[in-house]
């Protein structure tokens, strides 16, 4: 009980620290000197209509940043409009943005305004502003240099005033360089940027941001755990690749699965992403663990013991009747499943060759002249059959 007092007088304290800052204003949680610096520079030109363009990994709070510069500038009583470029098919990102006219086009039954004309007055918020098309990028100039729309279908200019606010976890640069995204855009939008730290660059800022996310889900579950310091120590220590979003799904799923109300270092290891998950994400590398089981594995699906069958690459994939033979086999290439020689496998991961395994002999009755074995019955031949 001794214990438990003192681990929740050790979180009590990283909350009040984390709530002191001036971040808290926001709902931002953190008070290590790169996220300061960030929200510095963010109140500083909360009161300008400057473009402002959000750089940083995925998972590291850029829509909450976003909110954070429209809460603090003169336009918080307006809308704040969010609009995932990531989420929108290509041929409907005109409508989205700029709306449209009724019988602009087949089923257009009504006038219907865009993410621009919601956000007059207010704020626009464009997520994964690398995603756009280069076709909308031309429109987009347009808009942010003349300040004015034109619906789809419609003829005459609309007037907006938006502040835009946009995103990417992408090196526009790069992409710049390579054409998939316009110069004239890029030094558009790039009047403002500011640069998001990973959660590695702040992992002083693990601990409060674990109980934030603890307390949220254990309200929202009804739920009663807690972490000791060895718990939040181990997840200070951990990389986080995902960021805080991470950080938030693993502290759920602890909320949900465990069967302690204080879980201990030991405990939090189980919920961590294992060696095996994590080496699954290397590129051009194929898990020792679910590497293809060649043509001696199942498509998928699971044995009738439970275990799970591990699918066939698309080398090992079975081709129509009449197909080319696939290009590695005529040129002899290695088989990228088949582990090369004295490689460590197991012999599942073999081919049956390999593994030991014998070929079924041919049953006697098969090589009778009177029969033809066909694949799927046996009948009588022509030869040798009774008159």
């Amino acid at each position: 009980m001794q214990a438990r007092t003192e681990s929740l007088r050790q979180q009590n304290r990283l909350l009040s620290r984390a709530l002191a800052s001036s971040a808290s204003r926001y709902g931002i949680v953190g008070s290590s000197p790169r996220l300061l610096q960030a929200v510095t520079e963010l109140e500083q030109v909360s009161d300008s209509t400057a473009s402002v363009l959000l750089l940083g990994e995925s998972g590291t709070g850029k829509e909450l940043f976003a909110r954070a510069l429209h809460l603090a500038s003169p336009r918080r009583e307006a809308p704040f409009i969010k609009v995932n470029c990531a989420a929108i098919p290509e041929t409907l990102f005109e409508s989205e943005l700029f709306g449209y006219e009724r019988g602009a086009f087949t089923g257009a039954q009504s006038l219907r305004q865009g993410s621009f004309e919601q956000a007059d007055g207010g704020t626009l918020f464009l997520d994964e502003i690398g995603e756009l098309p280069l076709a909308m990028q031309t429109k987009l100039l347009r808009t942010l240099q003349e300040g004015s729309i034109t619906r789809l279908g419609g003829k005459s200019e609309l007037a907006i005033d938006v502040r835009l606010v946009a995103a990417t976890n992408r090196h526009l640069e790069e992409e710049v360089a390579r054409g998939a995204f316009r110069q004239d855009l890029y030094y558009r939008l790039n009047v403002i940027p500011i640069r998001l730290p990973s959660l590695a660059e702040r992992s002083g800022d693990i601990p409060a941001l674990a109980l934030h996310h603890l307390n949220r889900i254990n309200q929202a579950n009804q739920r009663n755990v807690h972490l000791t310091g060895g718990a939040l120590e181990r997840l200070q220590a951990y990389p986080w690749p995902g960021n805080i979003r991470e950080l938030g799904n693993v502290i759920e799923r602890m909320v949900l699965l465990t069967d302690r109300a204080a879980l201990e270092a030991e405990d939090v290891e189980r919920f961590l992403p294992g060696e095996q998950e994590m080496a699954a994400g290397a590129p051009g590398e194929v898990p020792r663990a679910g590497r293809c089981r060649g043509r001696a594995g199942a498509l998928s699906g699971r044995h009738r013991d439970g275990r799970r069958r591990t699918p066939l690459c698309a080398g090992h994939l079975p081709q129509p009747r009449g197909a080319l033979p696939r290009p590695a086999a005529q040129r002899g290439q290695q088989d990228p499943c088949r582990p090369a020689a004295g490689a460590d496998a197991s012999p599942v991961q073999l081919p049956l060759e390999q593994a030991g395994a014998r070929r079924l002999a041919r049953p006697a009755a098969m090589d009778s002249p009177g029969l033809e074995v066909h694949p799927l019955r046996v009948t009588p031949s022509s030869q040798g059959a009774p008159p």
